[in-house]
């Protein structure tokens, strides 16, 4: 299978996407398996995780059918959910992906009636109080480490659901890897889940703000891999070096893990110093210039949307993270 183009849909770019025509999830998945005994950074394990996190934005029945398709069960009681925190979790004898939702915008063409669309607006409106939630708190009692309260509160309203599943899978089967994953907010939620469940196999992360002080990410138990999109906003906040809460007095939000920066051409690059992000930086909005201006001729409705918002498009990180897959696999 070759690269994926990027489209310039607003209905693709914003989920969730269940158009089959425009995009397969896990297309030739067969061909490109998921390695569930991998002990450091697996690009395939990237792009099955990404497209994971893409389809968390998605129904229920939906994500059953596409999960089913590559040989992953839900359990009968997924998604575990409240107005801001939504997971899934799929399996098989010896592999399980839990994967979180990012903040879901509400669609206007997906929404059958203006009382569910309201209903759609209040969630997001109790995500956002919950992104906004950005004080320090510890993660136990006389801790140094030190997380986001949003986030935090966001992830307890389903870990005991969540946390009794995995325990009830790993009892089933010792020998099953676990693999977390997600996009945005859902990204957050994964980090924090990881860090409380322990014997996590891999954290992949894409889009993800920053989720605790540096304590938390210097001691965070688990590898974990981070994905950033060229200009995507959302993994600049909180702002590094803010105190958040002034009672702490004690660390700065820090990211966790090792970071995998998908460039404006969108080549991986990892850990790259400062100074070339930096010069990326301009090339991509040099890049949305272009194609904003080539997009407005073309009549396409995204051509002035900011780069730093459609660089974090959960699509985009797919599309992305594939190409980048098979970028390696053809040198």
């Amino acid at each position: 299978m070759a690269v994926k183009s990027v489209p310039m849909r607003a209905d693709l770019l914003f989920p969730p996407v269940f158009d089959s025509d425009a995009f397969r999830y896990f297309q030739d998945a067969a061909r490109h398996p998921f390695r569930r005994d991998a002990t450091g950074f697996e690009l395939v394990n990237a792009w099955w995780l990404a497209e994971s996190a893409l389809l968390a934005y998605s129904s229920r029945e939906f994500v059953s059918r596409k999960f089913g398709e590559v040989g992953l069960t839900l359990p009968r009681e997924a998604p575990y959910e409240t107005s801001v925190a939504h997971c899934y979790i799929a399996f098989d004898d010896s592999l399980v992906i839990v994967v979180f939702r990012g903040t879901e915008v509400p669609r206007p063409d997906l929404s059958p009636s203006l009382g569910e669309a309201w209903l759609q607006l209040k969630d997001v409106i109790a995500q956002l109080r919950a992104d906004a939630r950005i004080a320090l708190e510890e993660t136990s009692p006389g801790s140094t480490r030190y997380v986001h309260r949003g986030f935090r509160e966001a992830l307890d309203g389903v870990w005991p659901e969540v946390v009794a599943q995995l325990r009830a899978l790993r009892a089933q089967r010792p020998q099953r890897s676990f693999w977390f994953a997600g996009h945005s907010m859902g990204a957050a939620m994964a980090t924090l889940a990881v860090d409380r469940f322990g014997g996590a196999r891999a954290l992949y992360t894409f889009g993800s703000p920053r989720v605790g002080n540096e304590s938390f990410a210097k001691s965070f138990p688990t590898p974990a891999f981070r994905f950033v999109d060229n200009n995507d906003i959302v993994p600049l906040v909180p702002t590094h070096g803010l105190y958040a809460d002034a009672r702490a007095g004690i660390g700065r939000y820090q990211h966790v893990g090792e970071l995998k920066y998908l460039d404006a051409d969108g080549r991986l690059l990892s850990s790259p110093r400062l100074g070339r992000r930096l010069w990326d930086w301009l090339r991509g909005h040099q890049h949305s210039v272009v194609e904003g201006l080539q997009g407005l001729l073309d009549g396409h409705p995204l051509a002035l949307a900011p780069d730093g918002l459609l660089d974090h498009a959960p699509l985009l990180y797919a599309i992305r993270v594939w190409n980048a897959y098979e970028d390696s696999r053809s040198r």
